[in-house]
């Protein structure tokens, strides 16, 4: 059977008896933000949206896949929960762990890997942006 992402998900959640709100209590996700991938007006949620729902869920992360090839399998076995410092990033403060699932961060997390795979050290990347800050207000001060 083919079902969407939204389909399974539903699934999953009614098959447990659990409301949005269950839901959404467990994953750290907002109602709406479930809601909207349940009945298909969000199609595509973030690796890391989909990795709090198998997590809440306790199902594996393959779970949300059609027909998912063994390979598939194989590499989301590696991020699944034996693995849970890489599928959960526990590790991280939940302010990150927060900022990484919310939709607005893929293009800030896309620049901080670049800054990484560039070697750039945090250290200088702190002085760019104080540099950066420090002539931005001084430009909207007027000072010369």
């Amino acid at each position: 059977m083919n079902y969407t992402f939204g389909a399974k998900l539903k699934q999953l959640r009614t098959n447990r008896g659990w409301t949005l709100e269950q839901l959404a209590a467990r994953s750290g996700l907002s109602i709406s933000h479930i809601s909207s991938l349940e009945r298909g007006t969000r199609t595509k949620p973030s690796f890391m949206v989909a990795v709090r729902l198998a997590e809440a869920l306790e199902v594996p992360l393959w779970t949300f896949l059609d027909d998912p090839d063994a390979e598939t399998v194989r590499r989301l076995a590696a991020l699944s929960p034996e693995r849970p410092e890489r599928a959960t990033l526990e590790h991280l403060p939940e302010e990150i762990r927060s900022f990484v699932a919310r939709e607005d961060a893929a293009p800030y997390l896309h620049l901080a890997k670049r800054l990484q795979e560039a070697h750039v050290p945090p250290e200088q990347m702190e002085k760019w942006l104080e540099r950066m800050w420090r002539r931005d207000f001084d430009a909207g001060n007027g000072s010369s």
